[in-house]
């Protein structure tokens, strides 16, 4: 894709490729990308991770376990990083099981203390506990983690955005402006052209979703 500065000759760029596909909703081209990318190497890492991201997309929870497995085996002996954790924990989420997201995201942190990843990814097993058992404290527990991180790292995109779904299941009317500063923030960033282009379509879809869900709570 040469206006996205991607070469999809390149065993990493393909992988970027499939994740953009991934979160435009084009799945299909998605996993052609991605098993051509593992046919060249069965152990690509970042292609096994992408892959079960992509089956956690669809919903093919039990293919999304046996990648996850995978990648685990495939890293040893550093089995357990801050992308497996996170990974594992976005599986168990979508499989409902809170408290084993909430348990391998307390041994992620113990281990990778103040990731930034990690601990975005706990306020978000918060705010995902919370909307789907629809009990507001839980959110507004998330709420709580995610200003904390943004006091250190006030252009954590991600953390905006989750912020802004959360204030707007909330009903607190500062949740547009928290996406809007997101991507104030993208446009002023100097990064790779592919990494700009796949934040500004999941920010642009939280903002999305969340649109739906103002006052659920």
């Amino acid at each position: 894709d040469p206006s996205l500065g991607i070469d999809p000759g390149n065993l990493p760029s393909r992988v970027a490729r499939a994740t953009l596909a991934k979160d435009r909703g084009w799945w299909r081209r998605a996993e052609e990308d991605l098993k051509e990318a593992l046919t060249i190497d069965a152990e690509q890492k970042h292609a096994v991770h992408a892959l079960a991201d992509l089956r956690i997309a669809q919903g093919r929870l039990d293919e999304a376990r046996q990648l996850v497995d995978e990648l685990r085996d495939i890293a040893e002996p550093d089995a357990i990083t801050p992308e497996w954790s996170t990974l594992a924990t976005k599986l168990a989420l979508e499989e409902g099981r809170f408290d084993a997201a909430h348990d391998l995201l307390a041994d992620a942190l113990r281990r990778f203390p103040g990731n930034q990843h990690l601990v975005h990814m706990n306020a978000d097993q918060w705010r995902r506990r919370g909307v789907t058992t629809r009990t507001p404290a839980y959110v507004e527990d998330a709420r709580v983690h995610l200003l904390a991180l943004l006091r250190d790292h006030p252009r954590h995109i991600p953390a905006l955005a989750t912020l802004g779904s959360v204030e707007a299941s909330l009903g607190i009317a500062t949740w547009r402006e928290r996406f809007r500063s997101a991507l104030s923030i993208l446009d002023s960033r100097r990064s790779r052209v592919e990494d700009r282009h796949l934040s500004r379509i999941q920010t642009r879809a939280a903002w999305a979703r969340a649109e739906m869900e103002v006052g659920e709570l």
